[in-house]
C-alpha cells in the first residue's frame, strides 16, 4: 500500500473500494444516531474528498478513517469527520495521526481552512478554536462548543462567515 506507514499501522488516501468497511466501523463508533446528528446534515451536501481523506490499516484491515468534505461558508474550507478508530486501537495516538494526515494533504492542496463539530479535549490540542456564535451557521440543530476550526494558511478563517453549505467537487 502506498502512503504513511507509522508503527504498525499504514495511512493512505481514501479510495470508494472501502465504503462499506469505513461504514462498518463508523457504526460501530457511533450507532444508527450518528445519522440524525447536524455533521450528517452537512456531508448530505457534499461529497468526502478522497485525495484528502485517510484511511488506516493494520495487515489490509481497515483501523481508522478521517474523511474530509469540500465546504463553503463565505470562503472555502473542509470539514472533517467523522473520525472513527476501531476499538482495540483507540487511546493509540491513531485518531490524531488521521487528523494531522488529512490535515498536510489539505495544506499542501491549497485548502485554507478545517471546520469541524467535535470534542474540545480532543481537538484543542491539535490547533483547533471554537467558532465564535454567529459566525457560522449550520444546516440543523445547533452544536455550541463542539463547532470548532483551524487554519491551515495564515489567513485560512478570513471571510469564514454564514451559512456553512457543502460542495460536490474538490477545487
Amino acid at each position: 500500500m502506498d502512503g504513511w506507514s507509522g508503527g504498525a499501522y499504514a495511512i493512505t488516501a481514501d479510495d470508494s473500494r472501502h465504503d462499506a468497511a469505513v461504514e462498518v466501523l463508523m457504526d460501530a463508533a457511533f450507532g444508527p444516531g450518528r445519522f440524525a446528528k447536524t455533521a450528517e446534515r452537512v456531508r448530505e451536501q457534499s461529497a468526502p474528498w478522497r485525495e484528502g481523506s485517510r484511511l488506516a490499516f493494520i495487515e489490509g484491515v481497515l483501523v481508522g478513517a478521517c474523511r474530509l468534505w469540500p465546504v463553503a461558508a463565505g470562503g472555502r474550507a473542509l470539514f472533517l469527520g467523522p473520525i472513527a478508530v476501531a476499538g482495540a486501537h483507540r487511546s493509540a495516538g491513531l485518531g490524531r495521526r488521521l487528523v494531522a494526515a488529512c490535515e498536510a494533504v489539505a495544506a499542501e492542496a491549497g485548502w485554507p481552512a478545517v471546520i469541524l463539530i467535535g470534542e474540545r479535549t480532543f481537538f484543542k490540542p491539535l490547533g483547533y478554536e471554537p467558532v465564535e456564535p454567529g459566525q457560522i451557521e449550520l444546516p440543523g440543530p445547533g452544536v455550541g462548543p463542539k463547532l470548532m476550526w483551524k487554519a491551515l494558511t495564515p489567513r485560512g478563517l478570513d471571510g469564514l462567515r454564514g451559512p456553512l453549505t457543502g460542495l460536490r467537487a474538490a477545487s
